[in-house]
């Protein structure tokens, strides 16, 4: 939401702005075009992840290869393409101040100038499995900021903490059985972290801190998926956004209901209405 505009990023790289609630879409930008990967007839799809620091909108783009980051100002209706060195796909976003995150499959990149330009920011963000053959930082899913602390869900390598800007970071996975964290949240001082459940896998599901992320505990008792595609704290509800539909918690996650039966990437807020972005476009959802 920005101003009276309702946004929404997806496949293709396009953004589609609503007027009216949601109740019709028009698209106002394609941002990246579909490009072939190296020595190959395969056509990649970029997806868009859009994020509202200040007056500033922020539009992340991402494929299997590449990404880039564009900016507006004048609430979604144009886009400006900004550090063009910047490359990395992009998954997510986050602020402290005016500073602004940007997790991506290269770790987290930083902006102290309203995102024209971008540089990385990984002291700390260690590869375990897979840095010795691919020589970068974790692929970055979820950024938090939690007051002055910021958290970074990763893909298989669990959750980070960084406690001074993003300038260094230490890994916080005491309790976590998965290590793809793909959605974080909080309510008050709990956190929360989502973990995917892949086929053949026994873990996954969500996951509570009351410490900072200093430890962790399952949460999942009538959660009946643990594939987590996202997590979203709306007041006191939780919701989490699953291959199977969204389910909710109004008690910290102490137990779970489920509420539709879509495959659910993104949540939003439009003044009393949810929002739900799933693989068949965008829901409402009623509490």
């Amino acid at each position: 939401m920005s101003g009276n505009n309702l946004l929404a990023g997806s496949s293709g790289a396009r953004i589609f702005l609503s007027t009216d609630n949601g109740s019709s879409w028009n698209i106002v930008a394609t941002l990246h075009a579909v490009v072939s990967t190296p020595y190959s007839n395969v056509y990649l799809n970029p997806n868009v992840t859009i994020y509202k620091s200040g007056l500033y909108l922020f539009a992340g783009v991402r494929d299997a290869i590449q990404g880039s980051i564009y900016i507006s100002t004048d609430n979604g209706l144009s886009w400006t393409e900004k550090d063009t060195n910047f490359i990395q796909c992009v998954n997510s976003f986050a602020s402290i101040s005016e500073t602004v995150f940007a997790g991506t499959n290269d770790g987290v990149y930083l902006s102290t100038n309203n995102g024209i330009n971008w540089s990385s920011s990984n002291t700390g963000l260690s590869y375990g499995n897979y840095n010795s053959i691919y020589g970068h930082a974790p692929q970055v899913v979820q950024l938090l900021a939690q007051g002055k602390t910021l958290f970074a869900g990763t893909s298989g390598e669990g959750i980070f903490r960084s406690d001074n800007d993003g300038l260094n970071w230490i890994e916080v996975d005491n309790g976590l059985t998965n290590l793809n964290i793909y959605g974080l949240t909080s309510i008050g001082p709990y956190l929360f972290a989502g973990a995917f459940q892949f086929p053949g896998d026994s873990t996954g599901g969500i996951y509570i801190s009351t410490n900072n992320g200093t430890n962790w505990r399952a949460a999942n008792t009538g959660l009946t998926n643990h594939m987590i595609n996202i997590l979203y704290a709306d007041g006191s509800n939780l919701l989490a956004g699953t291959n199977i539909g969204t389910f909710l918690s109004t008690n910290y996650g102490t137990s779970w209901s489920i509420l539709d039966s879509a495959l659910v990437t993104s949540f939003a807020v439009d003044e009393s209405n949810l929002l739900a972005g799933t693989n068949s476009g965008i829901w409402h959802i009623s509490l």
